[in-house]
């Protein structure tokens, strides 16, 4: 029965030792991840932004805004679209089929054209 105790006395030594050392490695580690993300943020603030966008090799973006009765909002919807800061980009705008004034309004303010898409499987 004795050894019993000391066996169970030393497993919990043994828990307790695994415990502190496993713990003490992972503070380690979130030190060092800690560190190493305050120099990512060093390298960025004095990265140019305004470079990146003279790459001929940034991907196109599509930019798609469906509309359902906005007549209100939609001439600061598309502005705001069109002030995005990228190089290569379209708006695409898909109209749900208003019943109020918004899609008289964009035809006059943008010359849009309405097109019609058939998709034949």
């Amino acid at each position: 029965m004795e050894s019993l105790k000391d066996f169970l006395i030393s497993f919990n030594y043994f828990i307790g030792f695994y415990y502190v050392t496993l713990n003490t490695f992972y503070t380690i580690l979130l030190l060092l991840s800690f560190l190493a993300i305050v120099e990512y943020l060093k390298y960025l603030r004095f990265y140019n932004f305004q470079e990146l966008k003279l790459y001929p090799q940034l991907p196109p973006v599509s930019v798609i805004i469906p509309v359902y009765n906005e007549e209100e909002v939609i001439l600061r919807t598309i502005h705001s679209a069109l002030s995005l800061d990228y190089p290569y980009f379209e708006i695409i705008v898909v109209n749900d089929g208003s019943t109020d004034k918004t899609w008289k309004i964009l035809t006059e303010k943008f010359q849009l054209k309405k097109t019609t898409i058939f998709h034949l499987s």
